[in-house]
């Protein structure tokens, strides 16, 4: 059983990346509408890759308790060594997520700070302005469009009497 498991393991540890960067491609610089069933199908893989790792793991985390209750030899050292090794895998990850969080939330402040604030509705002030000007022309040259055009047609009438 033990070579069965270990190729499921290395096949597991293969498959991760496998499916990130599928997922990735999908997600990212191949962006198509027409691949949304792609995509789709590329998430339910990643959601159920997840499924079975947590499962994996629940069940390794089952058997070592059940090894630790019928105090077989080294079940302490083994139940103290998974705690150590999940707390230093652990910590890097939650290091990240806290910097990421805190990096993330100071540049939403920089981006809706008032002096951006201030910025974007002079730039709308400034937008609305010239639009009322060119539509103040627009309206200036239709109606001198028209005076012509209406000399024209009095010109007309007039040289066809």
């Amino acid at each position: 059983m033990k070579p069965f498991q270990s190729a499921i393991n290395i096949s597991l540890i293969l498959l991760g990346p496998l499916l990130a960067v599928a997922t990735y491609l999908f997600l990212g610089p191949f962006n198509v509408a027409g691949q949304s069933a792609w995509l789709r199908f590329f998430l339910l893989l990643d959601l159920v890759y997840v499924l079975l790792i947590v499962g994996i793991v629940l069940v390794r985390i089952l058997y070592v308790l059940s090894q630790r209750r019928s105090r077989l030899a080294g079940s302490k050292l083994h139940f103290r060594l998974a705690g150590v090794f999940t707390t230093m895998s652990l910590l890097p990850t939650i290091t990240v997520a806290v910097f990421a969080t805190i990096s993330i939330n100071l540049g939403l402040e920089a981006w809706f700070s008032d002096r951006v604030q201030s910025v974007v509705g002079t730039s709308l002030s400034a937008a609305r302005s010239y639009a009322d000007e060119q539509q103040a022309a627009l309206i200036d040259d239709i109606r001198s469009v028209a005076e012509h055009l209406q000399n024209f047609k009095k010109n007309k009438a007039l040289t066809e009497d």
